[in-house]
């Protein structure tokens, strides 16, 4: 027989400062599990986050053929890949 947690949906409206504690609590167990905490902290200084610009760079034409400077000098394989990784990224 299999067994499962249960799921129990909670939610906590800010009316007043009392609230707090319940709120946040909430928004750092969902942030932790899915780990963004460090991004929706409001203790976490802006400097000490990571770039994430520059850790997950854009992707660009030369990346799939070199001296590419429009989708048009891809293949039609190689304009079908960058699309999709453009599409991947807008999500």
């Amino acid at each position: 027989m299999a067994t499962g947690s249960a799921v129990t949906r909670v939610t906590v409206i800010l009316n007043t400062p009392d609230d707090w504690f319940n709120w946040i609590f909430l928004c750092r167990d969902f942030a932790k599990d899915h780990k963004i905490w460090q991004y929706v902290n409001p203790d976490t200084p802006k400097e000490s986050l990571p770039d994430l610009e520059a850790a997950n760079p854009k992707p660009q034409l030369t990346d799939y053929k070199a001296r590419a400077s429009k989708l048009s000098d891809l293949s039609i394989h190689g304009q079908i890949v960058f699309k999709s990784f453009w599409q991947t990224l807008k999500r």
